[in-house]
């Protein structure tokens, strides 16, 4: 996985060790309330196909909020390109407090033939198969600064960024707040 740091969250008396430091965590037990979106058949969060499947993408650096439709991992609406990070990890975790998961997707997003950016995006499946959007974690206003890692620890939600202009690697922590969305921490 070379730069990723996920594999290794060890859990500690007030909080959790990545592989780029120790943070300390507390755990969240948030009710939460999903944006309008779309169906999907499953009604499961882990068995939607996401790369292949309709579903709202909450906002992606300038790229705004859009229900998109994506085919091997990739969709466009008028003016924007948005698709998965490549080689980038889906990672489920309860992040809302209903004791189900949610999962956290890296996408990116930008206008044809451009840069994009990238952010961490979260959906949700209710019982009835709808998918909502919970909002973004991490979205920076310039392409140079991309997320690379993702992960949940007691809902919160660790996010590992690497600054392409510097080389150097900084980690933001959020939290899911009902209404609001993620709110870094």
């Amino acid at each position: 996985m070379g730069k990723r740091f996920r594999g290794v969250a060890v859990a500690a008396a007030t909080g959790f060790t990545l592989a780029s430091g120790l943070v300390a965590m507390s755990s969240a037990a948030l009710a939460a309330e999903g944006t309008a979106g779309a169906s999907a058949s499953a009604q499961d969060v882990r068995d939607v196909d996401w790369r292949n499947t309709t579903f709202p993408v909450s906002e992606v650096g300038g790229c705004p909020p859009a229900t998109v439709t994506f085919v091997d991992g990739a969709g466009e609406t008028e003016d924007r390109v948005y698709r998965f990070a490549p080689d980038s990890e889906i990672v489920y975790g309860d992040v809302v407090g209903h004791g189900g998961e949610s999962a956290l997707l890296i996408m990116q997003c930008g206008p044809r033939n451009s840069e994009y950016s990238t952010a961490v995006v979260g959906v949700d499946v209710d019982e009835s198969g709808r998918i909502s959007s919970l909002g973004t974690a991490g979205n920076k206003a310039t392409w140079e600064i991309v997320p690379v890692d993702v992960a949940i620890w007691h809902g919160d939600v660790a996010v590992r960024f690497e600054d392409f202009g510097t080389g150097e690697f900084t980690n933001e922590y959020y939290r899911f707040v009902s209404g609001e969305g993620f709110v870094r921490i």
